[in-house]
């Protein structure tokens, strides 16, 4: 008995489906509820506090000093709005310090771009190529939700965090945007530079790059490790203070 033929069309579709499930879901989606927007705002910190007081009372003493003719008070007046002004830029730089490991990885727009860029390279790819095309965005996910949550230091440093970002932002694009340029009957043909053929180039970079966002994966988990040792020897303080 014949078999029916499948329409092309329907062939591809069934392709592409397949292509995106075994991709899995969205990384816009995966990261919406796991620090994909920046948080609340924080309470003043003691700089901004003590900014705030040296102002208005620089203020205050400067108009009494205007209605007095006070030359004394007029200098402990801009004396106090001297010290406010130290107070603001120590307290700004605190804040560039601190509010960097709360920020988000990747922002909206970022994630929607590259959401569109995996959705559009998956049904070309080999199924050896959207394995590991599977695990780099498996380990991006995980590093954006363990960077919002761990400062920089010397395990996880700001260039890891930049290199990170940079991945989401051009090199996995890039990367799979050059194989996608590359016409489909040539794949697999060994190409003139190295005898690698485009698919094989392909896997060199997702393992490249799946291997450096490890990396960074485990300093995290090394800063991670090291602030559970820092709240135990707090701990074993406190108890032997009794």
């Amino acid at each position: 008995m014949p078999q029916p033929t499948v329409h092309p069309e329907a062939q591809a579709r069934l392709q592409q489906a397949h292509a995106r499930r075994a991709l899995g879901a969205a990384i816009s989606d995966r990261l919406r509820a796991a620090g994909g927007a920046p948080g609340g705002k924080k309470p003043l910190g003691t700089w901004a506090i003590c900014a705030a007081l040296a102002a208005s009372s620089g203020a205050v003493v400067l108009l009494l000093a205007a209605f007095g003719a006070n030359g004394p008070m007029a200098w402990a007046g801009a004396g106090l709005l001297g010290a406010s002004a130290g107070c603001t830029w120590r307290w700004r730089r605190q804040v560039r310090l601190t509010e960097l490991p709360d920020a988000p990885l990747f922002d909206p727009q970022t994630l929607r771009a590259l959401d569109q860029v995996l959705d559009k390279a998956a049904p070309e790819l080999p199924e050896a190529a959207l394995v590991q095309l599977r695990a780099v965005k498996e380990a991006l996910v995980r590093v954006a939700k363990q960077a919002s949550q761990i400062s920089v230091d010397e395990h996880f440093t700001l260039q890891d965090r930049l290199y990170v970002s940079a991945c989401g932002q051009r090199y996995l694009p890039d990367t799979l945007s050059a194989y996608l340029a590359v016409p489909k009957a040539q794949r697999e043909a060994a190409l003139s530079e190295g005898g690698q053929s485009a698919a094989a180039l392909l896997g060199d970079q997702l393992a490249l790059l799946l291997a450096e966002i490890e990396a960074r994966e485990a300093g995290l988990a090394r800063s991670a490790a090291e602030g559970l040792q820092r709240q135990k020897r707090f701990l074993a303080a406190k108890a032997a203070e009794r």
